[in-house]
Order: structure tokens, then sequence, then C-alpha cells
């Protein structure tokens, strides 16, 4: 099976890279050619700027169901972009203290926060758990609802090219 293509179009929801590695979410207001596109966001106030296709991912799906503990490394979202941090409490309630590269902590909802590894497509999920011996394969699988497939299709010898 064929990977889809991914489309970038006027309109999209995206996150892009730049200011030295954060990530902003913001949308394609238009191509300039093949690989740059106008992408509009908001920092303190609505701007306008050209990435390149390498900048570019897709906004991955929410994250409701995952639980996160103290140690965990996350991704946040706040003040318009992501930050690298580590959850160093869980205040209860849905609410954490992340700490981040430059000593600085703050508490926010569950609903800021992702883990790296759940934003990965099923194809590279699938790709790393075939480097696992199969028992082991199986029980990350049980993990996360989204995984529960995987162990089928590495019992029926499926790789990724």
């Amino acid at each position: 099976m064929e990977p889809k293509a991914i489309v970038f179009e006027p309109g999209s929801a995206v996150y892009f890279i730049i200011y030295g590695g954060s990530w902003f979410s913001g949308t394609i207001i238009g191509c300039v050619d093949s690989d740059r596109f106008l992408v509009q966001y908001r920092r303190n106030s609505v701007e306008s700027t050209v990435v390149s296709l390498h900048q570019l991912r897709l906004l991955p799906p929410p994250e409701s169901h995952r639980e996160f503990k103290s140690g965990d490394k996350v991704v946040v979202f706040h003040d318009h972009r992501w930050r690298d941090g580590h959850v160093t409490a869980d205040l209860v309630n849905g609410r954490f203290v992340v700490s981040f590269r430059d000593s600085e902590e703050m508490m926010l909802p569950k609903e800021q926060l992702r883990d790296r590894i759940s934003e990965l497509p099923d194809t590279v999920l699938l790709h790393i758990l075939n480097f696992m011996d199969t028992k082991d394969a199986v029980k990350t699988s049980v993990l996360f609802n989204r995984w529960k497939n995987f162990c089928k299709a590495l019992s029926l010898g499926y790789s990724v090219p």
C-alpha cells in the first residue's frame, strides 16, 4: 500500500518551524512556488511568512486519551508555538508543571501537552515495532488504542518499505 501524498493548499492548517526551532501553528494562505508557501500565523499579532516544504507538517489529532506522569518528555503548545519540555509534577485535575530547557517552569492543562511518539505516522510506528522481538512488540501495542491493530500487522509479516 503506497502512502498518501501530503498536499498543502490554501486553507490547510499546519505547523511550521521558524526562529531557531520553535513550531508555530498557522494556515497556508498561498503557494509561492513548488516548495514554498505563504503561511499566516499569530505571534503577538497576526503575521505572515514564507516557509519551505521541509519546514511544514500537518496538525496532529487532539490527544485527549494520553495520561502524563512526572518525567515524561512532552511538547507543549504555549504562546502560539510548540516548545520541548518535560513534566516535573502532576497537579491533578488535568494540570501539570512542565520544565523547559531555559529553566522556565509553567503550570499547564493536559490539552496543551503532547508526547512525541503519538505524532508519528502509523507506518513509522510499525516500522519501529518490526525491529523489536515479537513478544515485546505485542506488549507495546497495548499501550494506546491507536496501536491495537499493530500486532495483527506484525503477525501477518507486514513491513514498511
